[in-house]
């Protein structure tokens, strides 16, 4: 019915453009059939609204991450009128958190291969082993360290 200019440009679109599309045609191929299963749940009465975060198609072909806000309109009968659907891009979030965890894992791999103990304090002042050399020295599992978190 309507498209905002954010959403637009978000996507590439002018309005008429991105009206004249579904959003099955906006969305990543693999991510269609759990936002389709959400839209059912929506429209059979099962949820009072839904919040995903799901990929979308720019006109260019790019893909980019949206966090979806979807609530339905009803009328006087109960019988579902049409959606309301809130876009957010979060991409650039995605994109941070992604190398955030590849990060982390070199980390974590750097830390194993180390062949001293190395261990860390949480912010409550217990000692967390990171690495095998850790439970060496002290002749036991990981978990089993004073210290470690659970």
């Amino acid at each position: 019915m309507q498209a905002n200019p954010s959403l637009c440009e978000m996507l590439g679109y002018v309005e008429s453009e991105l009206l004249n599309r579904t959003f099955q045609e906006i969305t990543h191929p693999e991510d269609v059939e759990k936002d389709l299963g959400y839209v059912d749940q929506l429209t059979s009465g099962k949820i009072p609204y839904f919040q995903i975060q799901k990929r979308y198609l720019h006109r260019n072909g790019t893909v980019l991450w949206g966090s979806l806000s979807v609530s339905l309109v009803r009328d006087r009968d109960r019988q579902p009128l049409y959606l309301v659907a809130q876009i957010q891009d979060v991409t650039d979030r995605k994109q941070a958190e992604a190398e955030l965890n590849a990060q982390k894992t070199l980390l974590r791999q750097l830390i194993e291969v180390v062949p001293g103990s190395i261990l860390l304090r949480n912010r409550e002042g217990n000692f967390i082993p990171m690495n095998e050399s850790t439970v060496e020295l002290y002749g036991t599992a990981q978990e089993n360290l004073p210290g470690k978190e659970k």
